[in-house]
């Protein structure tokens, strides 16, 4: 039986930081430490989230940035910075990534989804509900080769229809067409 304890992150990197007496005491500590973790991606969310217990969002949203500059081609690395972001309510962020996400993986189902989730969080549900209806009507599949991930229409109907129950305004913008459902 494995029990996860979200209290206690172990990270050797972070007993530095816990002798910290301010922020930038400790940001300091990140420009000495982040040469050696720089490959690491934990790494930058690990030390993001010390820094939320001094409230400086600056300091934290600069260290977390540092994931895409790792490698910002590689989409599974900014999915992971997009997630984070919209954790902190950085909607406005979180969407500017995974719309990068969906231009390197287009032939994804989740890139398509994530992004309009990210929209929703916008109220932008049109625009949320054009992209669902790219997984619902199988666009996102045309092209040969495309991974079909099973259920993944049924959630996205589902989130259409959600959408559209909670913003009613965006029905009449919307020609649903979802495969005879209206």
């Amino acid at each position: 039986k494995y029990t996860v304890d979200n209290l206690k992150v172990n990270a050797v990197y972070l007993r530095d930081f816990k002798k910290a007496d301010s922020a930038k005491e400790a940001y300091g500590i990140y420009l000495d430490q982040r040469d050696k973790y720089k490959e690491h991606p934990a790494y930058y969310i690990d030390v993001y989230d010390f820094f939320e217990k001094w409230n400086k969002e600056a300091y934290g949203n600069r260290i977390l940035s540092n994931i895409a500059e790792i490698d910002f081609d590689n989409y599974e690395l900014l999915r992971a910075l997009a997630y984070k972001l919209e954790e902190a309510n950085n909607y406005k962020l979180a969407t500017f990534i995974f719309e990068q996400i969906l231009k390197l993986r287009p032939e994804d189902a989740q890139s398509y989804r994530d992004l309009a989730l990210a929209y929703k969080e916008m109220n932008k549900t049109s625009d949320a509900v054009e992209l669902l209806k790219n997984i619902v009507n199988e666009t996102v599949y045309s092209e040969q080769g495309r991974r079909k991930f099973e259920g993944m229409q049924t959630i996205a109907t589902n989130e259409i229809k959600m959408l559209l129950n909670n913003d009613k305004s965006a029905i009449k913008s919307n020609d649903l067409n979802l495969k005879g459902e209206t």
